[in-house]
């Protein structure tokens, strides 16, 4: 569990790319799948906090109550993932288009001054 509840720290391609297979694993288990609308909203969200917080062995010591606990989890962090694959993937891609605006900017500006030292 401490894999699927680790974040990214940065929008590097590695980053994506493992948010990415988090994801990937997510779809293999059916997790988007999940229909847990019986339970109330805050619910659900409790019992994916409490197996965020919980050791394995604390989630062992639940017995069949881990069960419930579980699911709740699987199915939030179905949905955070993919909020957060979304996420580092604009991130990525903002990058990408700052750093080519400032060379596009780069490029431009020297143009004039390639011109006058080529005519002199």
């Amino acid at each position: 569990m401490e894999w699927l509840n680790s974040l990214a720290k940065d929008a590097s391609a590695s980053a994506v790319k493992t948010s990415i297979e988090k994801l990937t694993w997510f779809r293999n288990i059916d997790a988007h799948l999940l229909d847990l609308s019986m339970l109330p909203n805050e619910r659900r969200r409790f019992l994916a906090t409490v197996a965020r917080r919980s050791t394995n062995q604390g989630l062992e010591r639940r017995g069949d109550r881990k069960f419930p606990i579980l699911l709740a989890f699987v199915a939030q962090a179905a949905v955070d993932q993919l909020d957060e694959v979304v996420a580092l993937f604009d991130q990525a891609v903002s990058a990408r288009e700052s750093r080519a605006k400032s060379r596009t900017d780069e490029a431009l500006a020297e143009r004039p001054r390639r011109a006058r030292s080529g005519s002199c």
